[in-house]
């Protein structure tokens, strides 16, 4: 039997391409936080709270470049890349997306709040009783939070994707966990 590694990226690479597209970058990658330093301020009159509240209209510094860009389907639309950001990071529960202006630059950085879990099995639960210290550890987490992801679980207990699935179909059999919509917008029932 040959056994092979799969990577899975803990970045969403959408929101990173939108943020890496710009040009002249300068990339800091943390362990819960991804940021990216643009030279130059916001162009024209738009303001932080404009971004933040989709009041604003897309002013280009160079539009034939945009064009360019445009043309070779290098981007979508004009103006839209906070926006499709923000949208992107609903489907995270546990991701923040931040930016500001600082110095003669703008920042903006991609991040994960890190979930604290209980492990503790309260007097008289039978629960702990046939559960790995594993598959625990992970029933805690779908309890903190009911829409956890494959590879925030990861994350969390600290083994592969392909163990947390094995760990949740035998915990889904045993019927202590349950999923309850689609893979994207439904989220997990503990039911001990």
């Amino acid at each position: 039997m040959r056994y092979f590694r799969i990577e899975t990226p803990h970045r969403n690479t959408p929101m990173v391409y939108t943020m890496l597209l710009y040009g002249d970058v300068q990339i800091k990658i943390f362990d819960q936080q991804i940021r990216f330093y643009n030279p130059g301020k916001l162009y024209g009159s738009v303001t932080i709270d404009d971004l933040k509240e989709d009041n604003y209209t897309s002013e280009l510094r160079n539009k034939l470049i945009a064009e360019a860009f445009y043309l070779t389907k290098d981007i979508e639309k004009y103006g839209t890349g906070f926006f499709r950001i923000r949208n992107e990071v609903k489907n995270y529960p546990t991701m923040t997306f931040e930016y500001h202006e600082q110095g003669n630059g703008f920042v903006t950085s991609l991040g994960y709040a890190e979930q604290k879990i209980s492990t503790e099995v309260k007097v008289g639960e039978k629960v702990g009783e046939n559960l790995s210290s594993n598959q625990l550890k992970i029933v805690d987490a779908m309890r903190a939070n009911d829409k956890v992801t494959f590879s925030e679980l990861s994350h969390i207990v600290g083994i592969s994707e392909i163990s947390i699935h094995r760990n949740v179909r035998v915990l889904r059999k045993d019927n202590v966990v349950k999923r309850v919509g689609p893979a994207k917008g439904g989220h997990w029932e503990v039911n001990i």
